[in-house]
């Protein structure tokens, strides 16, 4: 028995996409065979929640390309590294280098 699991998300101006999270395979069903073991059961959830994450990710930063207030398109200059200062010397974040486009934004 094959068993493949999939998320499908669905958006009004978007095709559908459709993620394969795992497939699972069974050979005979016996007592230690059925249903889902933990280790099966964790796999899928995470298949599942890095799929919805990648989706919700794109969907946003989709939204984030033209400036809500004005409709101008934001440059995108890339990203530097910067530390924080402190203590903690060593903890780095990414930051985008991004300009605001009018003052309200």
């Amino acid at each position: 028995m094959k068993i493949t699991i999939q998320v499908v998300v669905e958006s009004a101006d978007v095709p559908a996409v459709v993620t394969d999270v795992v497939t699972l395979e069974r050979e005979a069903l016996t007592d230690e065979t059925f249903g889902l073991s933990l280790a099966e059961g964790k796999t899928i959830l995470a298949g599942v929640q890095e799929a919805i994450v990648a989706q919700q990710a794109a969907a946003y930063l989709a939204t984030q390309q033209t400036c809500p207030v004005c409709g101008t398109a934001r440059r995108h200059k890339g990203h530097h590294h910067a530390c924080q200062s402190g203590r903690h010397q060593s903890d780095a974040t990414w930051k985008p280098s991004g300009r605001r486009c009018c003052p309200l934004a």
